[in-house]
């Protein structure tokens, strides 16, 4: 067994940190309902059509 002390971890600087936060509260969006219709939005697959073949 060896008497060295475990290494510290690190000290995080508390201006970087602050920054840090910022850009992560910036970058998050609130969550859309993906179920909710879009007014004025295509269909992807448009049984009116008809076949194109």
């Amino acid at each position: 067994m060896s008497n060295t002390r475990p290494a510290a971890a690190p000290q995080v600087n508390p201006i970087v940190q602050a920054a840090s936060d910022q850009v992560t509260s910036r970058k998050r969006r609130p969550r859309k309902d993906l179920s909710a219709p879009c007014s004025g939005q295509l269909s992807l697959f448009d049984p009116k059509q008809g076949d194109q073949s």
